[in-house]
């Protein structure tokens, strides 16, 4: 089926059930809760398990570097998040022509403890 965003009343939309079953509905039937509990499964994270504190500590040393390295008026961001179980780190808003800025960041030498050292390693590699 092909959704019309101008007339999206027949577009289907999975609407969680309390025990988390799937059932499809058409827009025009479903309420306001139905739609927000459709949006809040298909947001979800991927895994939900808290990020180890060294890789936390990684990643603030790594934040500390990049933001070290830009204005603050610059857009670029460092995000952190748990994608099924790992720890993934996002570079968001970061221009083209200051790549390089980034890799000295990344490459600079930053005090760490032995482990994250150790991890450190393995973002240079």
């Amino acid at each position: 089926m092909t959704s019309c965003r101008h007339e999206p009343g027949d577009t289907l939309i999975e609407v969680p059930a309390d025990n988390g079953a799937v059932t499809p509905k058409r827009f025009a039937e479903c309420t306001v809760d139905e739609m927000r509990k459709a949006l809040q499964r298909k947001r979800k994270p991927a895994s939900s398990k808290p990020l180890p504190a060294e890789d936390l500590a990684l990643v603030d040393e790594v934040r500390d570097s990049v933001a070290s390295r830009f204005a603050k008026a610059d857009p670029v961001r460092v995000q952190v998040r748990n994608h099924k179980g790992k720890t993934v780190v996002d570079f968001k808003g970061l221009p083209l022509a200051e790549l390089a800025k980034l890799a000295e960041a990344l490459m600079a030498p930053t005090p760490t403890t032995p482990e994250a050292s150790v991890q450190r390693g393995s973002l240079q590699a």
